[in-house]
């Protein structure tokens, strides 16, 4: 049966699709070029990560939103060779040398919960956006205006009580990690001081 090229890759299309129906795959582009010199003709696949053909609609896959300390443990199994299966027995963590690591109890957490082993199977296969994590503006009660609030001189990482502005190299919007980081973990259960959570 003779076909021209536009039938030929509706015929390669429709073929593609009955097989990968309801499967997970990656999206083939196909493009097939001619060339009038030697009379050939070159087909070619090239791919996009990410589709689910289900009865033939092609549907995107979204990217996960997950916390800070599972991207880093994400990038640090990629690096070091460590499997998705072995990434997520819990347990097993620490024979990657990861129980040192200061976010090894909020992974060990998170980790125990299904739907997070499912956002982080999604995520390792799929890509994933870092969720924002909270800002907090720290401020002594009853202390003078302008000398009040906490500060992070940034270059420096040294913390002081200044006012409310930020030049740039200082910060005065911090995340609660940030804080306990610095010896400043208690300012979220002192009456002492007054927390705000701020956009960034």
């Amino acid at each position: 049966m003779k076909m021209n090229k536009r039938e030929l890759i509706e015929h390669i299309n429709n073929t593609l699709f009955d097989n990968l129906k309801d499967t997970l795959f990656t999206e083939p582009t196909l493009s097939i070029t001619e060339s009038a010199k030697d009379n050939k003709v070159t087909i070619a696949f090239e791919t996009e990560q990410g589709g689910l053909l289900v009865g033939g609609m092609l549907k995107k896959f979204e990217k996960v939103t997950i916390p800070w300390f599972i991207a880093n443990w994400i990038k640090y199994c990629k690096n070091t060779g460590v499997t998705l299966v072995r990434a997520l027995l819990v347990e097993e963590i620490d024979l990657y040398n990861y129980a040192n690591q200061k976010d090894y109890k909020k992974l060990k957490e998170f980790l125990k919960v299904k739907d997070n082993q499912e956002a982080f199977a999604c995520a390792w296969l799929d890509g994933y956006e870092v969720a924002k994590e909270k800002r907090y503006i720290v401020k002594v009660k009853g202390a003078e205006e302008g000398y009040n609030y906490l500060n992070c001189r940034i270059s420096l990482n040294e913390y002081f009580f200044s006012g409310e502005s930020e030049p740039l190299d200082f910060r005065v919007k911090h995340t609660r990690e940030m804080l306990e980081k610095a010896g400043f973990g208690w300012v979220f259960d002192c009456p002492g001081i007054a927390i705000e959570e701020v956009e960034e």
